[in-house]
Formats: C-alpha cells, sequence, structure tokens
C-alpha cells in the first residue's frame, strides 16, 4: 500500500490479468512503462513493437483508462498519455493487450512491460497506515568510472526498490529492485538523482515503505578538485613565505 497526500494507493502483484481486474472494477490505472522511441513516435493502430522492452525497465507513468477486445483486429488496453492531444490519438495511444510474446521477444509483463507497475486510487483515509521506512544512512558516491549508493536495512523488507530522475523532483524509472542495500551504475552522475524504497512483497500484494528524499550523486572528479585547490593553496602559500 502506498499512502501519499491522503489517498491510500493499492499496489497488487504486477500482471496484465491484475491490471484488467483493477480497470474492469474501479476505474482507471496508473502504470509505469518503457516507452521506447518507436513508442514516441506512435501516431496510430495498435500498438506493438520489439523495442518497448528493455530488461524489464520502465522509463514513463501512464494512465490505463480501459480496454477494447477488438481495434484493429486486435485486444488493446486504452492508454491516456501525458504528452498532450497533438500526439498519439489526441493524446491516447492503444497498446497491444496480452501480448507474452512478439516477433521473438518475450513479454512477461505484456507490452512496453504495461503491468508491471500498478497503482490506483481508491478513497482518502484518515488512519495511520503501518508504513515502514524510509531506509536510514542512505550515502552515494563515485569515481572514476561508476557510482554506487548504500543504506542501513529495514526490519521486514523482502527488496528495495531504486528510484532516478533528472531533476530530483520526478522519477523517470525504477532502475532496480534488489534484495541487497547497495546499487551502483557506470553511467555519469551529473545531473543523476536517485531515491529508494523498502518493499514487503507477499503473496498477494506489495507493500511499499516510505521512499528516502532524492539525494544527488556526487559527480566524478570532485574530490580531486577539492584536492587539487588544497595543493594550490599550500604552494601559494609556500611561495608567500618565501618571499
Amino acid at each position: 500500500m502506498i499512502f501519499m497526500n491522503g489517498v491510500l494507493e493499492v499496489v497488487l502483484k504486477e500482471s496484465e490479468a491484475t491490471l484488467e481486474t483493477l480497470v474492469a472494477n474501479n476505474g482507471p490505472v496508473s502504470v509505469a512503462i518503457y516507452a521506447s522511441s518507436t513508442f514516441e513516435s506512435y501516431t496510430s493502430g495498435a500498438f506493438a513493437s520489439t523495442d518497448c522492452y528493455v530488461n524489464g525497465e520502465t522509463n514513463h507513468a501512464v494512465n490505463v483508462v480501459g480496454y477494447l477486445n477488438n481495434y484493429d483486429g486486435y485486444p488493446v488496453w486504452i492508454v491516456r498519455n501525458s504528452w498532450g492531444s497533438g500526439w498519439g490519438q489526441n493524446g491516447y495511444v492503444y497498446i497491444r493487450k496480452g501480448l507474452t510474446s512478439y516477433d521473438g521477444t518475450s513479454y512477461p509483463y505484456g507490452m512496453c512491460n504495461i503491468g508491471m507497475y500498478l497503482t490506483q486510487p481508491q478513497k482518502p483515509i484518515t488512519s495511520t497506515l503501518n508504513s515502514f521506512g524510509p531506509v536510514s544512512n542512505f550515502d552515494c558516491s563515485s569515481n572514476s568510472t561508476s557510482w554506487n549508493c548504500s543504506w542501513d536495512s529495514v526490519s521486514g523488507a523482502t527488496s528495495y526498490r531504486f528510484y532516478h530522475s533528472s531533476d530530483g523532483t520526478t522519477w523517470n524509472a525504477v532502475m532496480n529492485e534488489t534484495t541487497s542495500t547497495s546499487f551502483g551504475n557506470t553511467e555519469d552522475p551529473t545531473n543523476v538523482y536517485v531515491a529508494v524504497r523498502p518493499m514487503k512483497s507477499t503473496s498477494n500484494y506489495n507493500q511499499y515503505g516510505v521512499t528516502t528524499d532524492w539525494s544527488p550523486i556526487i559527480p566524478r572528479g570532485s574530490p580531486s578538485t577539492k584536492i587539487f585547490f588544497s595543493l594550490s593553496s599550500i604552494l601559494l602559500l609556500f611561495v608567500f613565505l618565501l618571499n
């Protein structure tokens, strides 16, 4: 469960079948998908593309508002995007539904990982939720080739979900979900912000813990730059003393 802005959100085990049940019973569902370059160029038809899946990653949030059993000959999800009415079909895209494989590529969570991460606002509540987290001692650093973040374990957590942002405000993607208390990457850490959230997984649902604040990753070269200025100051002082 997620408690956010006074709204309880229930996150069930990820699958297209769960997504269909939620949409049919309760209405629109917020999902995370992998939006590929082909997805970005969508204009019409029932969308399917082999580039809309990369190692189970997601990088974009959309709303699934319904589904059709036959659209251009295929069952589809009706998806409302956030890129304005000039994109796609008046701001919507119809994504092929029920695909477990396409043109040799497997889709365990559906096309574009549409069934991977699901959240649906329920009714506002006033009681205190049994939330857990955030993690403590969340720390990130980098060297010449990579960066790494670590944190202390949270009692009861079965895994930790790692989020990525380019501006420290909104998340771009779920980078990883790990049972470890550290995660690293080799990308350039300039303008990279990360956050981590503890997770509790049961047979019926995922319970989300409290997410940390966005943490900027120390840019590569910062420590050496500080040392350089420090040595320069010492040399200038030495020359001054000699004179």
